[in-house]
């Protein structure tokens, strides 16, 4: 009976009929969740397969030795480099010849494969299962890879942009992994063996770990029969979930303020908020992305009030932007821009910050950003990239782009109110401040 069931491949389609969009999901045998957009008359169509394995899985349960290890920093974006080198050729190379676009990155808790096509779809789909789901490791491509992702860090150090985000990280967190750098460190890495490489691919990059995206002008059954067959032959064992290890994050902040001197024309300031309540997950993460994407704009989009006294003043540039980062154990949310007094516009943030604590937000304004979040995401529709994107990063938390925009239109100006008041705690904050080296 158990075997049976393993061979049952279950379909739904979910329609949204005021929107004349629907959206086809399988699941496969093996585990594999697949979803697909039609998008009838389109010429470009776009594909991404994702495994839940980040940055931050670097202390697991081995579900076949039944023991707990530390995997070094930096394995899993070493594995997205890797997996493009296969045993007959390089992916990247062989989808140029395809005509087809192909990328790859790899986040907190996922890396992601994905490619974009205007023709030969089902021979660029068939080439991104094989080079994501297989995998060949040989010490000479391994000590390759080594020397490239090496120099990459190397080159990590001088960017403004990226060493502010790490330092922010790292003054928001004592303990979680979100505050160690995805590529690892160059001391991390060498400790990455072939055998290590192998025995992550097994683990996480089973169909079972992964999510399967695709958008465009596409036959759901005509694309579902190629993806299962293509798993037939694999013959994945059966998945066993990896339980992973996060160590129990203080409320408090690791430091106020991280300073650091770079190349840099302009100083910079990154101001992170913690998010002590981020053990969400479903429609209730998809909520808090909502609030808190509003709480951003109703207090410094650009027709803010506060955002034209900062501009007018010169105190920051078009670079200054907002966002927020959630996932299952960690969040934050952050403000950052070029300024020539970072001191000052922290000041300034945190007292606009505290004056909306106590105030809140009008109706009248709250409906206005409400509303235009209800436009931004419908026009998602029209790219299939965005479209696909926005679903995949749904589908990782169990739930569709059409359960998002349900939560958009269900938010209320009280619970984005609660959910400012809970998540931008001065206390909560800290800054990593960018200055010019001379």
């Amino acid at each position: 009976m158990a075997g049976k069931k393993r061979n049952t491949m279950k379909r739904r389609t979910i329609r949204r009929r005021d929107m004349d969009e629907e959206l086809h999901a399988c699941r496969f045998p093996s585990g594999l969740p697949a979803y697909l957009l039609p998008k009838p008359g389109f010429v470009k169509s776009f594909a991404i397969l994702a495994t839940r394995y980040g940055s931050i899985d670097v202390e697991i349960d081995d579900p076949v030795s039944g023991r707990r290890r530390k995997i070094p920093p930096g394995v899993a974006h070493f594995l997205e480099h890797q997996q493009f080198e296969m045993e007959h050729g390089n992916a990247s190379e062989i989808y140029a010849r395809l005509g087809s676009n192909v990328n790859a990155y790899t986040s907190y808790s996922t890396t992601a494969y994905f490619f974009t096509a205007t023709r030969r779809f089902t021979e660029s789909l068939e080439l991104l299962l094989e080079f994501v789901l297989k995998s060949h490791f040989t010490r000479e491509s391994v000590e390759r890879e080594r020397g490239i992702i090496e120099s990459e860090l190397r080159g990590y150090e001088d960017s403004a942009g990226w060493r502010g985000f790490y330092n922010m990280t790292r003054a928001l967190y004592l303990k979680h992994p979100v505050k160690i750098d995805a590529g690892g460190s160059v001391g991390s890495i060498k400790k990455i063996t072939r055998q290590l490489l192998s025995r992550c691919h097994e683990l996480f990059y089973h169909p079972g770990n992964m999510v399967l995206v695709v958008c465009g002008d596409l036959r759901p059954d005509k694309i579902f029969r190629q993806v299962g067959n293509f798993l037939k032959r694999l013959s994945p064992p059966p998945f066993r979930p990896v339980k992973r290890y996060f160590p129990k994050e203080p409320k408090r902040v690791a430091r106020k303020r991280i300073t650091e001197k770079l190349d840099v024309a302009h100083p910079r300031l990154l101001l992170g908020f913690k998010d002590n309540a981020a053990n969400l997950t479903g429609k209730k993460l998809a909520r808090k992305v909502v609030e808190v994407r509003m709480a951003l704009d109703l207090l410094f989009n650009r027709s803010a009030p506060a955002y034209s006294a900062f501009y007018e003043t010169g105190l920051i540039d078009d670079s200054f932007s907002s966002g927020f980062d959630l996932d299952v154990g960690f969040g934050y949310a952050y403000l950052s821009g070029n300024t020539h007094s970072p001191g000052e516009l922290q000041k300034r943030i945190l007292d606009v910050i505290k004056k909306a604590r106590r105030s809140g937000f009008s109706n009248k304004d709250f409906k206005r950003v409400k509303s235009k979040l209800l436009g931004h995401s419908i026009r998602y529709f029209n790219s299939v990239e965005s479209t696909a994107n926005w679903l995949f990063a749904n589908a990782l938390i169990g739930i569709t782009h059409f359960d998002y925009l349900d939560e958009l239109e269900k938010v209320t100006r009280a619970g984005v109110q609660r959910t400012f008041r809970q998540l931008f705690q001065p206390s909560a904050s800290a800054a990593s401040i960018i200055l010019p080296r001379k």
